[in-house]
């Protein structure tokens, strides 16, 4: 079992994924591999020393084999993420990518394992929780409720029109297994990306998760859901507050548009199953049509050529359009800010190293 755990510039937060992770029930007779990914040159030496003083503070030296991969250069993340795994994956083994602060559910790693084995599946998609934000580097709230372990539940098999209702964007839902299928789908999900080539490299390949399920199910690989919490998504709240839309370096409802795109364009546009997947995304992107203007995130070539070639039809949702003009209002008045803040003020704020002990006790 290989764990790939990519980290940029989030030490407070990497701290708590590395915490959750040595604190994860592990499948009986595995030493499982952890490849910690460190994509920003300054902090390399500080994300050996958390990794080293997360091993012995678990005492975890002799349960887990660490390899600490030092970029010499920023990569973008997508290639970041993917070419350590081809890096590093041996055949046929269990693969999980995870963010750096996102958390593990203590016995992810076990239902994820047992479900990759019952299947026999070249990609696995899990649940996850949302709601977890970091106030600062010791103190988060916690607005749904913690999950709680539940009795493994058999995988299912997924199809065309399944795929969407698991979340396949957010990596932390993500298992693979490392077969030629996998492989195989991995390169073709990277085609199906440069074909966007008026885009920069970064924007075009950051929607790769979201079409890597449809790639594998494309090469007539096997896709499969476990109904098991294995993460928790974790954001801070100077992200959500100071970023449009939440997020930091990119327009995910841009993004939304550029999917739209590849599920509109041979091969996927002739997939009837993934109808319901073109709507969702047109609709999303329709939400983020004022902010394709007004931020600065997006180049006017871009945006000018995004809309020549994908020629979304705008008038099918037109009160999401108008709905995107407010959303940016809210944006540049900061209402948005004080929205998120009054409501995390409805929550009591407690410890970060007081959730990953209540994280092991719900298991």
């Amino acid at each position: 079992m290989l764990v790939v755990l990519p980290t940029y510039r989030r030490l407070e937060w990497l701290r708590y994924a590395l915490h959750s992770l040595f604190r994860s029930e592990l499948p009986s007779g595995e030493r499982p591999r952890l490849c910690l990914v460190s994509n920003y040159p300054p902090t390399h030496d500080q994300v050996a020393d958390l990794v080293e003083s997360a091993q012995r503070e678990f005492d975890q030296k002799q349960c887990w084999h660490v390899d600490l991969v030092r970029r010499p250069k920023t990569l973008d993340a997508i290639e970041n993420w993917y070419s350590a795994i081809r890096e590093h994956a041996k055949p046929d083994e269990m693969v999980v990518l995870n963010g750096d602060d996102d958390l593990f559910t203590p016995w992810g790693l076990v239902h994820r394992h047992h479900a990759l084995q019952a299947s026999g599946a070249d990609m696995l998609l899990t649940r996850s929780c949302y709601g977890l934000t970091y106030l600062d580097s010791e103190r988060y709230v916690m607005r749904d409720d913690l999950p709680e372990t539940e009795p493994y539940r058999s995988p299912v098999e997924l199809d065309w029109p399944d795929i969407t209702s698991w979340g396949p964007a957010f990596i932390g839902n993500h298992v693979y297994r490392w077969t030629r299928p996998f492989a195989a789908a991995l390169e073709t999900a990277f085609e199906w990306c440069h074909n966007q080539e008026w885009l920069d490299e970064n924007s075009r390949t950051l929607m790769l998760p979201y079409y890597l399920p449809f790639a594998v199910k494309h090469v007539g690989g096997r896709v499969c859901g476990l109904d098991s919490v294995c993460a928790i998504r974790g954001t801070s709240l100077a992200e959500c507050i100071e970023c449009r839309y939440g997020t930091r370096g990119w327009n995910s409802l841009f993004l939304d548009l550029c999917a739209y795109g590849v599920l509109t364009s041979p091969p996927l546009n002739g997939v009837p199953g993934l109808d319901g997947a073109r709507r969702e995304l047109l609709r999303l992107a329709c939400r983020g049509y004022a902010g394709f203007f007004l931020d600065d995130r997006i180049s006017r070539s871009a945006r000018r050529d995004t809309f020549a070639r994908v020629h979304p039809p705008w008038r099918r949702f037109p009160l999401d359009v108008v709905f995107s003009f407010r959303t940016e209002l809210t944006h540049v008045l900061r209402l948005r800010a004080l929205r998120l803040k009054l409501a995390l003020g409805c929550f009591h704020p407690m410890k970060t190293t007081e959730l990953i002990e209540a994280l092991g006790k719900s298991s």
